[in-house]
């Protein structure tokens, strides 16, 4: 049983280091097209909203799965 439990933690390990990963271009990506959105359209921030909700949303849901699971 003490092997598996130490492989399991570095299986979290190398997936919070991969999401980290993951999370770093996408705040660029989102903050460079909040940029652009903002200084396209008077209305832009409604859009962007919207649209970080719809990414940002299943990535929440995810990680709050995963922490239960932890627990």
């Amino acid at each position: 049983m003490g092997s598996a439990m130490s492989a399991s933690q570095s299986y979290w390990r190398r997936q919070s280091a991969i999401s980290a990963v993951i999370a770093i271009p996408m705040a660029l990506l989102i903050a460079s097209y909040l940029g652009e959105v903002l200084a396209l359209s008077p209305g832009g921030w409604k859009v962007f909203v919207g649209s970080v909700a719809i990414l940002v949303g299943p990535f929440f849901a995810v990680g709050m799965v995963f922490q239960r699971r932890q627990a």
